[in-house]
């Protein structure tokens, strides 16, 4: 799906080599380089030159880190996908993932922010929780 109505975009954001756009449907654009998956779009390594739909749901925000990207849902459910090698999609493991997976996290969050390897989710009571690159140990 090409996105051709400008005045329904609310949100962009850029990664390394790719962007997202938010519609004001809650629907995710986006393109550019997937070496990672990072656009969500595709099963394998190809950019993606038009922007094109990510399977999501109920979309209130975005944010896309170096090769890894984030959403946060209505529910405030975070979803992440792309480079995992850090850890900074915060499933547990150190896999990279082509498409959105929710994140497992007991309570809500209310923003969500994706660095270079790393990704921070602040929780509607207040506490901040990081994952990814520049812990210790």
């Amino acid at each position: 799906m090409l996105v051709t109505d400008l005045k329904d975009i609310v949100k962009i954001d850029c990664g390394s080599d790719y962007t997202m756009a938010l519609s004001r449907d809650g629907t995710i654009f986006a393109f550019g380089n997937n070496g990672y998956g990072q656009l969500g779009v595709s099963g394998n390594a190809t950019k993606v030159m038009k922007p094109t739909k990510v399977p999501s749901s109920k979309v209130i925000d975005i944010s896309c880190g170096e090769e890894h990207s984030a959403y946060l849902d209505s529910d405030g459910q975070v979803h992440t996908w792309g480079y995992g090698i850090d850890g900074q999609l915060g499933h547990g493991d150190k896999n990279s993932l082509n498409r959105p997976k929710k994140v497992k996290f007991d309570g809500r969050v209310k923003k969500i922010g994706c660095g270079g390897g790393h990704t921070g989710l602040l929780s509607t009571e207040g506490d901040l929780f990081l994952m990814g690159r520049g812990r210790n140990g």
